[in-house]
């Protein structure tokens, strides 16, 4: 037992996998109707004695994804040996229906055969985390709102102002500072379940202030930038990995700011 536990941890040991476990359970709400529109060749593996991680897990995404292949050996959590020639043959054929049906790489397509993305009402979606986070955030948020009004809020945060949709008034938002010249960048934590990213697509003229200043500009959103790494560039990087840590479904914004005005 002794050899086996020191041959399992040499093997599989990544300090950094329990974190990236974590952040796939905390980011993963929502997926049952993009699964249920896969239209790729999909395999469940799980062992049905599993003490450790219930099958039951495996049993519901294979009701959930259209005709998958299943399967469900009699052993507990890992992959015994004598099961691997089984467990090769199964993704074998899984590859080989996706070669026949002409997909490549790794993306999944629709069912009109484009490839899946995650749509714009699927990120409409709130999600569990994102309920969570703005709950907790509220006290902090209204507290850095009436600093920023006030001018004395510390330079990490701006003040974003939008136009409400439906109501049509000012609407003020607590951002990270990513002021950088003519342009400031904003990592939106939540995407488009956010409200102030709902109005700014709706009306994406909004004003910002930022160290102290006012200034106006338009909004772009960026749906296939890389919002992570686009969080490590931005000016304060404590701020920004708060963000990155809390985030469910981050997006870019860019804000082109007009030109400032010549001093008098």
């Amino acid at each position: 037992m002794p050899d086996c536990a020191r041959e399992s941890w040499d093997r599989e040991h990544d300090p950094r996998a329990t974190h990236r476990q974590f952040a796939a359970f905390l980011t993963a709400t929502g997926i049952r109707a993009r699964l249920r529109r896969l239209r790729v060749p999909a395999l469940v593996l799980h062992g049905q004695d599993d003490l450790w991680i219930s099958p039951r897990g495996a049993l519901d995404l294979a009701r959930t994804i259209p005709r998958p292949a299943d399967h469900l050996p009699r052993h507990r959590h890992g992959f015994p040996q004598h099961l691997l020639p089984v467990i090769a043959r199964d993704v074998r054929e899984a590859a080989r229906q996706a070669a026949a049906a002409g997909l490549h790489g790794n993306q999944p397509t629709t069912s009109v055969g484009r490839p899946a993305a995650q749509s714009w009402a699927d990120r409409d979606m709130r999600s569990r985390k994102y309920r969570l986070m703005t709950t907790l955030e509220r006290g902090s948020n209204r507290l850095n709102r009436l600093a920023l009004r006030a001018g004395i809020a510390p330079r990490a945060f701006a003040l974003l102002e939008t136009t409400g949709r439906r109501t049509g008034t000012a609407r003020h938002t607590s951002v990270g500072n990513g002021l950088d010249g003519d342009t400031f960048w904003l990592v939106a934590a939540h995407g488009t379940q956010a409200d102030y990213v709902r109005n700014l697509q709706a009306s994406p003229r909004v004003r910002i202030k930022a160290a102290g200043t006012w200034r106006t500009g338009t909004a772009v959103i960026l749906p296939d930038d890389d919002a992570t790494a686009r969080s490590r560039t931005l000016p304060y990087q404590w701020d920004a990995a708060i963000g990155r840590i809390m985030a469910s479904a981050p997006l870019t914004i860019r804000i082109d700011l007009d030109p400032a005005p010549e001093p008098h």
